[in-house]
């Protein structure tokens, strides 16, 4: 069979981000795809939001947004930019308006509001009273950190002296932590790098690394200076590596790792050969691929299909095109369809994701 093949770029790496550092190490042809391609299947609309609220801590750490009417202004405005740019990619276009897709959106832009006036609020404690340091005081929000060497580097949200040593920051907008209650590996990991970082430039370990939710709560990961050095030290060499194959010009294949895990969330997958071929003949996550063998119009405007994958008929339903990037299907086309769910009576039927090529 004859699928779409894509021409995607592989460009030489700068530097690793701290927040990165794990999704390479997972998967370094997702990351590098990442850093100089458009996606080739949708975000979730949660992506979008949580871009807009950390512009809304971002700027009221900054001390740019004052008030409760510049929340509000500045919220929409963001808001406005953010659902344009939507509107002008085709695998983002259907889930407009955001305010739609995203669970008590009215009551999690509330929260974001009261944790932004508290951020702003704080900035007073940059002030020096009378010669003297305040309670707290911030050394800087949005603060770019790298090592000497230039190969490791990333934006921290906040850091700031307490008064007893330097706090490293970070704000995440989505669930913080895993299934059994125990803080992400990956945001405990960007903040052992950062503070590995922190302490190579300025001879400093900081005292406490912290992680704030949408909600504004603070919780602290533990950490040793000898975990630090040594996660800043597999960074390194990780880049070294990758670094070195990029050059070389190896094959991008020598960088992927399909798995379970790896391509759940990978908007690149449809282009990644390993995957297909280290994947079951139905794919994972109900990615499907097929000869086109019937097409059958629906009284409701939605179109079914029937594949042949493998010599298995597969019908899928639901196809609706102001919902799904789409084309013209025609019978003897082969297709590559993404994001499927799987229903009881063994039919794949669209999701909101689903994205044919």
């Amino acid at each position: 069979m004859s699928y779409k093949e894509f021409s995607l770029k592989i460009a030489p790496i700068k530097s690793v981000s701290p927040s990165r550092f794990l999704g390479l190490q997972k998967c370094a042809l997702r990351e590098i795809w990442g850093l100089s391609n458009s996606p080739l299947l949708p975000s979730l609309p949660y992506n979008y939001f949580g871009k807009l609220v950390h512009l809304m801590f971002e700027n009221s750490s900054n001390g740019i947004v004052n008030g409760l009417p510049a929340l509000e202004a500045f919220w929409a405005i963001e808001l406005d930019k953010i659902e344009r740019e939507m509107k002008s990619d085709e695998l983002a276009a259907h889930f407009l308006p955001l305010s739609k897709w995203i669970k008590n959106f009215h009551v999690k832009r509330q929260i974001c509001f009261k944790h932004s006036l508290k951020l702003f609020e704080n900035i007073a404690l940059h002030k020096i009273n009378d010669g003297q340091s305040a309670l707290t005081t911030y050394t800087g929000p949005e603060l770019q950190l790298k090592t000497l060497d230039g190969k490791i580097a990333g934006k921290v949200d906040f850091i700031r002296d307490n008064g007893f040593g330097i706090e490293i920051i970070d704000y995440k907008t989505g669930a913080i932590f895993e299934d059994d209650g125990v803080i992400k590996a990956d945001y405990k990991v960007q903040l052992k790098i950062y503070a590995g970082i922190y302490h190579e430039v300025y001879n400093e370990l900081p005292s406490k690394l912290i992680v704030v939710g949408l909600n504004g709560e603070e919780y602290p990961i533990d950490f040793t200076k000898n975990e630090c050095a040594e996660l800043l030290l597999g960074a390194r060499k990780l880049f070294d590596d990758i670094d070195s194959c990029i050059k070389n010009k190896n094959s991008s294949e020598l960088f992927a790792q399909p798995s379970l895990d790896n391509c759940k969330y990978c908007q690149y997958r449809s282009a990644c050969q390993k995957y297909w071929q280290n994947m079951p003949a139905s794919g994972l996550f109900c990615d499907l691929r097929g000869k086109v063998k019937d097409i059958v119009p629906v009284l409701n405007g939605t179109i079914s299909i029937v594949l042949d994958n493998d010599n298995e008929d597969i019908r899928i339903r639901g196809i609706n095109k102001e919902c799904h990037k789409f084309y013209n299907f025609i019978i003897g086309d082969d297709v590559m369809v993404f994001n499927l769910r799987l229903d009881a009576n063994a039919t794949f039927t669209t999701t909101a994701t689903t994205t044919f090529y």
